[in-house]
């Protein structure tokens, strides 16, 4: 069974064909048509798989995109964090100081539990 073929013309700079005949040439390619074919296959699938996988089945795009046009409410719980990110973004050299007398706090704590 024959496969059915289409044409496909192809103008480039005359620097990257030479840079796509140095890669025949290394890569082992017979002809430049056959190199450029199987990179540019190779980029093809791998765009799709990407796509594919990232939003498996058109029920998966739908929730996914009605989710992004009607978000739901925040609820208490992440007003909340909202809440204390905000503060933390707005004292972020008291929240340093905090953090570092806790942990020196911590390693006298552990010396001392060391040397009974």
């Amino acid at each position: 069974m024959a496969t059915e073929t289409a044409r496909l013309d192809v103008r480039l700079a005359k620097n990257q064909k030479e840079l796509f005949e140095e890669a025949v040439d290394l890569g082992g390619y017979s002809t430049l048509t056959q190199f450029i074919l199987d990179a540019a296959m190779e980029k093809a699938e791998s765009i799709i798989e990407e796509h594919k996988n990232w939003l498996t089945s058109e029920r998966d795009r739908e929730t996914f995109f009605a989710i992004l046009a009607s978000p739901p409410k925040a609820n208490a719980s992440l007003k909340a964090a909202v809440r204390k990110y905000e503060a933390a973004l707005q004292e972020p050299e008291k929240t340093t100081k905090a953090s570092t007398r806790k942990v020196k706090s911590n390693a006298v704590k552990k010396k001392n539990i060391g040397s009974r």
